[in-house]
């Protein structure tokens, strides 16, 4: 992943120590990017949904990819990804195990959707 500073006249890498303590900067080296997510008014944080799962960046410095893990799938390929600003929602879709949703911004938590969705088996 590479980030710009200035508009995107120069573009730097991020997570370029792949064994940074604390970090998935390796994961998500080996990963495809489907979709990334700015939320608005809270730039300094980027979200990615690959095929090796969802993972956060923060501008604070560390450099540092996260991947969530709190109610998503351990493993599995996040296929697309959208934000609510509006009712402070965020939706990850992953491939055959379903749609999961999480009520604040952070993206910390998570929590499966059911209902009218059909069953993780039949989903593709």
């Amino acid at each position: 992943m590479f980030r710009s500073p200035d508009g995107g006249a120069t573009w730097a890498a991020t997570g370029l120590n792949a064994n940074q303590t604390g970090c998935q900067n390796g994961a998500i080296g080996q990963g495809v990017v489907n979709r990334m997510i700015v939320i608005p008014g809270r730039p300094a944080v980027v979200f990615a949904a690959t095929n090796m799962g969802l993972f956060s960046y923060k501008e604070d410095g560390r450099d540092c990819w996260t991947k969530l893990t709190l109610g998503l799938p351990v493993s599995g390929n996040a296929i697309d990804y959208v934000v609510d600003p509006y009712q402070g929602a965020l939706y990850v879709a992953f491939s055959s195990q379903g749609i999961f949703k999480s009520t604040d911004l952070t993206g910390v938590q998570w929590k499966a959707l059911g209902g009218c969705l059909p069953p993780p088996a039949l989903a593709e």
